[in-house]
């Protein structure tokens, strides 16, 4: 007997239309069901045909652009759920749809529950995603016919890993607590009143694009000598030759910025810098920049990122704000001096959403902490929901409301100029 769902065709062959996702682990851990609280999931799918696709999603995301972020930041309507659970072996899932549905299908969109649970890879950009979409289905599209049947099918292989946050936190759990050395050392120092053990978090925390050359490095150092001379403040917050250290580190080299072992009869080489004082260090060599977790974020999740269905669209600069607020907990500070030492990099835009989300990373070491002594261990569970409690309740971490933050302040700003300027001409 036939249905929506299927038909029986001439020849008297059970015919189906049907999804079938073979979903496997990527090279990225799988979902952690501590963190999420069950191992248990929920994969669901929205099925658009080409004209709905291109009133929707036609126009690309654009991390400054308002108009673009507002037409992206949609959740999708639910066509069907498969359940599966989180597995080390692959996971074959199978949903039936209509013929209408097959024939008309050009975007397939699959996201999974719990939300921020689980990321896929995307072939196209070897990133995971919280939202994957595959365009121009008819690429996946086959046909399995035997005795008595004809199935078709659109097949798709889906790598699956742990979604961001739980990679994030995996980068505090590394990072961002007692466990690291260079963490506990640097608490120890101020605790003891060596203020200048800040120096080395100055090293640590400033965006790796403004801190990857000797160049921009000694940059930053002139800035903060300044600075500390106009404002009269003692402690270095920038230890440059912490900073010349670490590149040696980062290179495997006995040469830091400056050519300690330079060979003169060398005609290639004759200058007092090393031969990689110019080189880029890259985010993991060392300890420089290692708290600008936006890095290794864009590398493996994007820049702009959504964690689930939720229509809203992440920026990957919310994690090193956050935990920034972590580490100042960590190192005892009072609620709020982290903010203050980070907004004291020359290139820090010092936005509200910064100082929000850096207050948010404070008051969540406190709660996720297992001990009282810090630099302590967190809880992975209180950290994935209070950090997924932050984002989805707060704007500013999305891209679309820190453009429209900076866009208000922007207009307050011309407003205060234009009132000014027409203050001057009426007083004459």
């Amino acid at each position: 007997m036939s249905n929506i769902y299927s038909n029986i065709t001439n020849d008297g062959k059970l015919e189906k239309w049907i999804i079938k996702l073979t979903i496997s682990k990527g090279d990225q851990p799988l979902p952690k069901s501590y963190d999420i609280g069950t191992d248990a999931l929920t994969i669901s799918y929205c099925l658009w045909d080409e004209s709905t696709y291109n009133e929707k999603l036609s126009i690309l995301p654009k991390i400054y652009d308002i108009p673009s972020l507002i037409k992206n930041s949609i959740s999708f309507p639910c066509h069907g759920t498969l359940l599966c659970s989180v597995s080390e072996n692959p996971i074959v899932r199978m949903m039936e749809i209509t013929k209408e549905e097959f024939n008309k299908s050009y975007c397939l969109i699959i996201w999974a529950d719990p939300i921020g649970s689980t990321a896929f890879l995307d072939d196209n950009d070897k990133r995971w995603k919280g939202v994957l979409k595959k365009n121009k289905v008819s690429l996946f599209k086959k046909d399995d016919e035997g005795d008595g049947y004809i199935n078709h099918i659109i097949e798709l292989n889906l790598k699956m890993a742990q979604g961001v946050i739980s990679y994030f936190i995996d980068l505090v759990e590394e990072f961002s607590t007692g466990s690291f050395d260079e963490l506990r050392l640097i608490h120890d120092e101020i605790m003891k009143g060596n203020m200048d053990a800040l120096g080395k978090l100055g090293v640590m925390g400033p965006s790796l694009g403004d801190n990857d050359t000797c160049i921009m490095a000694g940059a930053i150092d002139i800035y903060e000598y300044g600075n500390r001379l106009k404002t009269g403040r003692k402690e270095d917050l920038y230890d440059f030759n912490y900073y010349n250290e670490q590149r040696k580190i980062a290179f495997k080299s006995d040469d830091g910025c400056l050519n300690e072992h330079q060979d003169y009869n060398n005609p290639d080489h004759t200058t007092a810098f090393s031969p990689t004082s110019s080189m880029q260090v890259k985010w993991g060599q060392s300890n420089i920049s290692i708290y600008d977790f936006k890095t290794p974020i864009k590398q493996l999740y994007a820049e702009m990122i959504r964690i689930g269905n939720d229509g809203r669209i992440y920026s990957n600069e919310g994690f090193s704000n956050i935990n920034w607020g972590i580490i100042g907990r960590q190192l005892e500070f009072e609620k709020g001096k982290a903010n203050f030492y980070a907004a004291l990099d020359p290139r820090s835009n010092n936005d509200l959403h910064d100082e929000k989300a850096t207050n948010i990373g404070y008051e969540m070491a406190e709660k996720a902490a297992l001990d009282k002594n810090f630099p302590v261990k967190l809880d992975r569970k209180s950290l994935f929901s209070l950090t997924l409690k932050a984002l989805r309740e707060n704007d500013l971490f999305t891209c679309l409301g820190a453009e429209m933050y900076k866009e208000k302040q922007r207009i307050e700003q011309d407003k205060k100029m234009t009132n000014a300027q027409a203050e001057h001409y009426y007083s004459y």
